[in-house]
């Protein structure tokens, strides 16, 4: 068995870039990346770029539709924030399919760990409880009634009680 030269053993751990189109030398990390790494906040943005292109390529071909906020604007199917991200789709069994497979490939391509049992559903109230038992089951993840909060804010209020809880929020902060 010929042995192999050290330019041309790959480890696992290895990663190549195309620069221009050419092959960019392996770079061998001596370390994972580190909270405060000045390389974590592009890897990061690649690799969320990635996985809302490939929600977005689901969309383009009709297997899954977002959702509208209002009548005559475009409808949107996903929200990127830090290391948050909201999926809206329609509450439909093979939508849910295909969201589960989207996020398994996003998975094995970017070698990033998806907790679905940390995540979490919200269902309008027009979803049936046979639905919703039936989308967690295929996503693997809970149901919650939308009473918590993101960012300070409740994360689901209508349009009148939001503006009503931001002002709240302001005059508590004034006042104290």
């Amino acid at each position: 068995m010929d042995s192999l030269d050290d330019e041309h053993v790959h480890r696992a751990n290895d990663y190549s870039f195309l620069v221009n189109n050419e092959k960019v030398v392996p770079i061998i990390p001596g370390r994972g990346l580190l909270q405060g790494d000045p390389f974590s906040p592009y890897l990061f943005i690649n690799c969320a770029e990635d996985l809302a292109s490939l929600i977005r390529d689901a969309e383009e071909k009709g297997v899954i539709s977002g959702t509208k906020v209002c009548q005559g604007v475009p409808s949107f199917s996903h929200l990127l924030f830090a290391d948050d991200c909201f999926l809206y789709f329609r509450a439909d069994k093979g939508q849910a399919n295909v969201m589960k497979n989207v996020l398994s490939v996003y998975e094995s391509v970017s070698g990033q760990a998806i907790s679905l049992p940390k995540s979490e559903i919200y269902c309008s109230r027009n979803v049936h409880d046979p639905l919703k038992h039936t989308l967690t089951d295929i996503l693997g993840a809970q149901i919650v009634l939308g009473i918590g909060k993101y960012l300070g804010l409740p994360s689901i209020v209508g349009r009148d009680q939001n503006v009503a809880y931001i002002k709240d929020r302001v005059w508590q902060k004034i006042n104290s």
